[in-house]
Parts: structure tokens; sequence; C-alpha cells
């Protein structure tokens, strides 16, 4: 009869443990992905003056643009950042991944390709390691 109790007692015990050595973790960073641009930023629309700064002047300081509306009056760019990574682990199993914010810089000209207002918009995705 004791060593019912005990088989019990173990494996009570086993998964005590277990559940023990089972968590998450989340890590705050804030770096880029390596395939996003560096040289946008939300910072980048400082320097854009309405009614003077023109497509050319743009296309100079930030490069070749990641979209293009059908009338070419406006341009965005798009850059990807990651800000958290996060673990998770249980018995016999893991897994982890990133929290990514990808960041979209709309910019609209006139017709003259005077720079006239911008956008920025931001959304959070996710991505396995």
């Amino acid at each position: 009869m004791g060593s019912g109790w005990t088989n019990i007692l173990r494996t009570g015990l086993a998964f005590a443990l277990c559940a023990l050595c089972t968590g998450c973790l989340i890590v705050p960073v804030d770096y880029h992905t390596s395939e996003s641009r560096r040289n946008v930023s939300e910072e980048s629309k400082e320097v854009l003056k309405p009614g003077e700064t023109t497509k050319e002047d743009v296309f100079i300081k930030l490069g070749e643009p990641d979209e293009v509306s059908p009338d070419g009056r406006c341009i965005v760019y798009k850059w990807e950042k990651v800000k958290a990574v996060w673990f998770v682990g249980g018995y016999g199993s893991a897994a982890a991944g990133t929290f990514d914010r990808i960041y979209s810089l709309g910019l609209c000209f006139d017709e003259r390709g005077l720079f006239l207002r911008h956008d920025v918009k931001k959304e959070f995705t996710g991505h396995p390691l």
C-alpha cells in the first residue's frame, strides 16, 4: 500500500516540477529587421516643407519609394522594427518569435511635384523565429 502512495507523490512532484519549468519571457527591444530600410523614420517627415520640398528632393533624401499611386502624386516608404522578442517553454517543447511594428510614411504632392501632406501608419505583426 505504501508504494501506491509513493507513486502518487512521485507523479504529483513530477507534474509540479513540469509546471514550474514552463513559462513565457518577453524581452523589449528596438531594432530594424534585416530586410528593413534604415534611411526612413518617423522623423523623416520633419524635413519636408509643404509647398517647398519637391518630389525630387524626397527621392534624393530617401531613395526610391516602396509604393507609388497610379497618378504618381502619392508615394509610400515602409520600414520594419522588432519591438519585442518572445520565448515560451514547456516540458519537452519550446518556441520563440518576434513582435514587429511595420511603419508606412505616405507622402502626397501636387501636380507640380511640391509636397502637400504626410501620413504615418503603424501596425503590429509577429513572426516565429
